[in-house]
């Protein structure tokens, strides 16, 4: 999996900003100190949006991708309830996750993708994949 290493924490509450930006992420290896973990990035979640999304629409998509995603990622077994997933996942994690999309300026260029996050922290030395598969 690709970790990202150095991102600006103002940007990683899922709150929308251009105000806000990130010019610079680099992957590292899973065995090197990072404190974000990409799980999961889509291309085609808002491609069918010329506009840039309202704050709302925008996250309500995002959540509704990311959530299920994290717990695939993580080795949550699907047939727990909600609440054991949702539970199982914040022990874990209580940092949650966090996600990146385009500024308006990169949407206007025809970038949509978005990157789902794990966000620790302390700096993790390993995957998180699958860490919750065996509980």
């Amino acid at each position: 999996p690709e970790e990202i290493k150095e991102l600006a924490e103002s940007v990683l509450e899922g709150a929308k900003s251009d105000t806000v930006g990130i010019t610079y992420v680099s992957a590292v290896p899973c065995n090197m100190p990072h404190n974000n973990e990409v799980f999961a990035v889509s291309e085609s979640l808002f491609s069918m949006f010329d506009d840039y999304p309202s704050d709302e629409v925008f996250n309500t998509r995002a959540e509704t991708f990311c959530i299920p995603e994290v717990y695939r990622y993580l080795g949550i077994d699907s047939g727990l309830s909600q609440s054991a997933k949702s539970k199982m996942f914040s022990d874990a994690f209580p940092e949650y996750y966090q996600y990146l999309f385009p500024r308006s300026s990169s949407w206007n260029s025809g970038n949509r993708t978005l990157s789902c996050l794990l966000y620790s922290e302390l700096a993790r030395e390993s995957s998180a994949r699958n860490l919750l598969e065996k509980r």
